[in-house]
């Protein structure tokens, strides 16, 4: 892949990038009346109509349209007081998921346009991969999060109940939990059916309330890592120069280019012996610059290297080829291809 594909190439990685970090000024999330009756009725069923008399009563819009900054502004000013540090834990997750997911694409930015080709295709490609990865942190972990965080409110709430209730007698307090209060309703196992219905319904919650801006991110991160997939496979073959033999005795042979290559009659001193008239002892020398992609030719020949419009190269200076062009061992000799 020659420097102009890797210039469009890394262009549009850089442009995929900007684009999904603007994405943190776009709608993120905004839950309506309508998203929660949904969610009630996709869990728990019959419930719906009663979280829908409560909705009626209320706005339709509950959390209105929130940008990424949006979401972080208000997670940041959001103060907890002592019997509600538990939703620390939701709160810290969810800035986690976002600030590693912008940083990374920040940092991506920078690295896209300072590395050249192979190392920022790699470093482009791991990077997307972890921002998208990050943003989907959220909507994959974010229900358990959220059912752990709840779980731990009811239990200090039950046993902030049971203190108040103990007196000043000093009677010791009992370890009385989330577990004990549910098997006194239900018997074992109901603990895990509540805290699967709760994950559930933050769950079928967020899949209606994530909007576009969200989504498009993950969207423009997916795209840069296939770009930068595509552009490290061409800069591989591009690593792995070869010469075609396209007329003459070898027709259809095929050289890699690793060295140099010594084109000539000589078999002492040559890598790709030829034959015919017009063939010196040492005809020509090709090697591959990877920096570049250029094909470096020198000719060393009586009868010359020759471009198929008839132009010779010049005889005893390295001439710099692009990949695909053709040249002939003397003015009417065999063809090779280089790349």
């Amino acid at each position: 892949m020659n420097s102009k594909k890797s210039l469009i190439f890394g262009s549009i990685m850089v442009v995929l990038l900007v684009c999904g970090f603007v994405t943190m000024f776009m709608p993120y999330i905004k839950i309506t009346s309508s998203d929660l009756i949904h969610a009630t009725k996709a869990v728990f069923g019959d419930l719906e109509k009663y979280i829908g008399d409560i909705i009626d009563d209320s706005s339709d819009e509950w959390i209105e349209s929130e940008t990424g900054i949006g979401i972080v502004d208000n997670l940041l000013d959001l103060e907890l007081d002592n019997s509600s540090k538990h939703i620390k834990r939701v709160k810290t997750f969810v800035l986690t998921c976002l600030f590693i997911a912008w940083g990374l694409t920040l940092v991506t930015v920078v690295l896209t346009i300072v590395l050249k080709k192979r190392y920022k295709y790699i470093i482009t490609l791991l990077l997307s991969i972890g921002s998208a990865v990050a943003m989907l942190c959220i909507f994959i972990f974010l229900p358990n999060v959220v059912s752990d965080a709840i779980v731990v409110g009811v239990e200090e709430q039950i046993m902030g109940d049971v203190e108040d209730n103990v007196g000043e007698e000093g009677v010791a307090v009992l370890e009385f939990g989330l577990d004990e209060a549910l098997d006194l309703v239900g018997g074992e196992g109901i603990r895990d059916t509540v805290i699967s219905w709760i994950g559930e319904f933050v769950r079928e919650l967020l899949n209606r309330t994530l909007t576009y801006g969200y989504w498009l991110y993950i969207t423009l991160m997916g795209a840069t890592a296939i770009v930068s997939i595509i552009g490290l496979i061409l800069d591989t073959k591009k690593l792995m120069a070869k010469i075609y033999v396209l007329s003459g005795a070898y027709k259809g042979a095929r050289i890699d280019v690793d060295s140099n290559i010594i084109v000539g009659r000589d078999p002492n001193t040559c890598q790709l012996i030829m034959d015919g008239e017009q063939v010196s002892r040492k005809h020509c020398k090709i090697s591959f610059n990877p920096k570049t992609g250029k094909y470096l030719v020198t000719d060393y020949s009586t009868n010359g290297t020759y471009y198929t419009n008839g132009k010779r190269l010049d005889e005893n200076v390295t001439s710099e080829l692009d990949s695909g062009t053709i040249i002939l061992i003397g003015k009417n000799g065999d063809k090779l291809k280089l790349g």
